[in-house]
């Protein structure tokens, strides 16, 4: 088996386990697996979840932060916060509720889980968590209907953070301007473009041994050796080549959406990831893709023009992503279970 199909292999293989749920039983290491799945910037993986009794912690991998695009450690919360929402559907999918307390002295979140007859949770956001991705493609040419509409905004609802849905092009074109105005800051900063870099899989073979970072695959680039790589990509990474892609992707895209904090603390950033990937496990559920365009929120001196671009009132823009009905991508793959498992 050549290492492009063994690397879909395993990508397929780590969703298949939706099939092995044991019905009606609490199993806190196969709700952990399906934390695994989540979304995590530059695919990090910045966690390890630890077993309790009837519960799970899950605790901040700092080994794997990423300073320089995220100096307050705002996405690595966010990505635990994916993690936990995902784990709240892998729960209920068994008839358990969770219960979640973010702990503001560790920074870290604890999941305590009890049977429950009353759950109100749709499995298809469940099924959703093994479907998931974060894609790099074009989106199809249309709008996200009425029902659809409804059905993304009723999953926004619930936490201490907002979610606003914009389908203005004026304003979409806004945000692309400003995500094209970040990408050419951030290539050009030296320490950017290495970070970045540092986390870039540049064949299915080096992803395989890692089994983190942005695959290649995935990311709809040409796979290279790992020498000729880092020959050639201090010299090929782009800014105004980025800025474009990236531009023209958004002005495509018929939805952006954005998610809002009355304050900036680790807290709201892990409500504001966990809400990240309800609406992304949502929009999966409805054939729905997304995609995050964080860099006006990353370069800190776009941000005022992105609260003028997106025009809501209240708190501050913390994500950013945009929407579209589209198809299947190559999945990014996962590290092995037990080792995030404390």
């Amino acid at each position: 088996m050549n290492k492009k199909l063994r690397y879909e292999q395993v990508a397929s293989d780590q969703r298949q386990l939706k099939n092995f749920l044991p019905p009606q039983e609490l199993d806190l290491y196969f709700i952990a697996r399906c934390g695994t799945l989540a979304a995590s910037s530059h695919n990090t993986q910045p966690w390890f979840f630890q077993i309790q009794q009837n519960a799970i912690k899950i605790i901040p991998d700092y080994t794997r932060r990423c300073p320089i695009v995220d100096p307050d450690d705002s996405h690595l919360y966010k990505s635990l916060g994916c993690a936990a929402e995902n784990m709240v559907y892998a729960a209920s999918a068994s008839g358990y509720a969770t219960e979640i307390i973010f702990n503001g002295r560790e920074n870290a979140a604890s999941l305590t889980f009890k049977k429950s007859s009353n759950l109100s949770v749709d499995d298809s956001l469940f099924d959703a968590i093994f479907e998931r991705q974060s894609t790099h493609s074009h989106f199809e040419a249309r709008f996200i209907s009425n029902i659809d509409m409804e059905w993304l905004v009723k999953h926004s609802q619930g936490l201490r953070v907002q979610a606003v849905f914009l389908q203005d092009k004026q304003k979409i074109t806004m945000i692309a301007d400003l995500v094209a105005q970040g990408d050419m800051i951030q290539l050009k900063d030296y320490g950017f473009r290495q970070e970045l870099i540092k986390w870039i899989r540049y064949n299915p073979l080096m992803a395989l041994k890692t089994g983190d970072g942005l695959s290649t695959l995935s990311m709809q680039k040409p796979s290279l050796p790992a020498w000729l790589a880092k020959l050639l990509l201090p010299f090929v990474l782009s800014g105004k080549s980025q800025a474009k892609t990236d531009r023209d992707l958004i002005l495509q895209s018929p939805m952006v959406g954005a998610i809002f904090v009355d304050e900036e603390n680790p807290q709201n950033w892990f409500e504001a990831g966990r809400l990240y990937e309800r609406i992304a496990l949502a929009g999966t559920a409805r054939k729905i893709r997304n995609s995050p365009i964080n860099q006006p929120i990353e370069v800190r001196l776009l941000r005022p023009l992105l609260q003028t671009a997106v025009a809501h009132g209240k708190g501050t823009p913390t994500m950013l992503f945009r929407m579209g009905y589209a198809g299947l991508m190559p999945y990014s793959l996962r590290r092995p279970w037990m080792s995030v498992i404390k």
